[in-house]
């Protein structure tokens, strides 16, 4: 198991049902910045960016993937509403989903937010790379 390095990493690794995504980006971007003020070369840098990167768009991909379904759901059970609209239990299902589907889009706006940032910062980090030679 790798060394804890600091008591934010420490707080985010021991958290029970996972990490905050924005804050552990905002933290790395954070360490990015740093790591090529103080003169790290900026290929490393880049290295260690790009793996995060990727973790980024696997959860970002993976936000979509459920977004998507909990959409589906909820047209399929608004579909089912119009064959029985009596039905109360269809309407409150269709509410829960609407609210449900409501947060996941936020959620995954702030996602691909910062996966756009992260583009703009891979931009910097090359940029840098440049001025080194």
């Amino acid at each position: 198991m790798p060394r804890i390095k600091n008591v934010k990493e420490s707080k985010l690794r021991s958290r029970k049902f996972g990490i905050d995504v924005l804050k552990q980006a905002g933290i790395w971007e954070n360490e990015f910045r740093v790591e090529l003020a103080a003169g790290k070369p900026a290929a490393e840098v880049y290295t260690l960016f790009v793996e995060r990167l990727k973790w980024l768009q696997h959860e970002r991909l993976v936000h979509l993937l459920v977004l998507m379904m909990t959409v589906t759901a909820l047209l399929i059970t608004f579909g089912a509403a119009l064959y029985v609209p009596e039905k109360a239990l269809v309407w409150i299902l269709i509410l829960i989903l609407s609210v449900l589907s409501g947060a996941y889009v936020l959620h995954y706006f702030r996602l691909e937010n910062l996966v756009q940032r992260w583009y703009l910062i891979e931009t910097e980090i090359l940029n840098y790379s440049k001025s080194e030679h």
